[in-house]
C-alpha cells in the first residue's frame, strides 16, 4: 500500500492525483486547524464546503464520485485509471490523505 498526503491550500479544479493501475483507493480530509471565526464572518459563502472530485475507469467508463470535508472515500478497483481534482477549496487549512494500492 501506498499512501499520499497533500496540504492546501489547493486552487480550484488543481489535480492532486493521478494514477493508473490502481487496484485499492482512499481517500479522507482532515484539518489540523480551524478557521478563525473572523475569516468564516468575511466570506459570504462560509456555508460552501470543500468539493473533491474522485474519477474512475470501468472498463472504458468513467465514474465520478463527490465527496465534501466531512466525507471519507474506499473502493476497491480492478487496475482502473484514478484522477483527484479538487473542485473547490473553502479551507487553506485542509489535508488530503490518500492510501492506494497498484497492480502488481
Amino acid at each position: 500500500m501506498k499512501f499520499v498526503q497533500k496540504v492546501g491550500p489547493f486552487t480550484s479544479n488543481e489535480i492532486i492525483f493521478n494514477e493508473e493501475g490502481v487496484t485499492y483507493l482512499q481517500i479522507g480530509i482532515e484539518y489540523p486547524q480551524s478557521i478563525p471565526i473572523s475569516e468564516y464572518a468575511l466570506d459570504e459563502e462560509f456555508n460552501d464546503q470543500t468539493k473533491i472530485k474522485i474519477q474512475y475507469t470501468v472498463g472504458q467508463f468513467w465514474r465520478e464520485f463527490l465527496i465534501t470535508e466531512k466525507d471519507m472515500f474506499e473502493v476497491s478497483l480492478v487496475a482502473s485509471k484514478v484522477n483527484v481534482v479538487v473542485l473547490q477549496n473553502k479551507n487553506p487549512y485542509i489535508i488530503i490523505n490518500v492510501a492506494y494500492d497498484i497492480e502488481s
